[in-house]
């Protein structure tokens, strides 16, 4: 059960399965249980429970991906969005034969509150 869980690291299933043996112990009868058991078997076992581990993490990365990719896309159609409302009051601006620029505006602003003050 062990070395299903986590191979041969040793010093692991001793500290989480079999804390009452010693590390050594532990060598001795994974080695001595791979010249007569059916270790083939349980290798393959190891084996299919890897390759099912590494995929699902695959499929998380490749889940994980594609939100960052909704996110990003959502965030560019906003920015679009922006522009777009930008330029419409940019347009209507330059129409009018206002001042389009920020620095204009600021101005135009600072000169209508002085003269609504005076």
């Amino acid at each position: 059960m062990g070395y299903l869980e986590h191979g041969k690291n040793f010093g692991l299933i001793q500290r989480t399965i079999l804390p009452q043996r010693r590390v050594g112990e532990l060598v001795d009868f994974y080695y001595n249980w791979k010249l007569k058991g059916n270790y083939r078997d349980l290798r393959m076992q190891r084996r299919v429970i890897l390759e099912q581990r590494r995929a699902e993490a695959e499929a998380q990365a490749a889940m994980a991906a594609a939100a960052v990719s909704e996110v990003g896309e959502a965030n560019d159609q906003n920015m679009e969005g922006q522009k777009e409302s930008n330029a419409g009051t940019a347009q209507v601006d330059a129409v009018e034969g206002k001042n389009v620029t920020a620095k204009g505006k600021d101005a135009e602003y600072r000169a209508l509150l002085t003269s609504t003050n005076s």
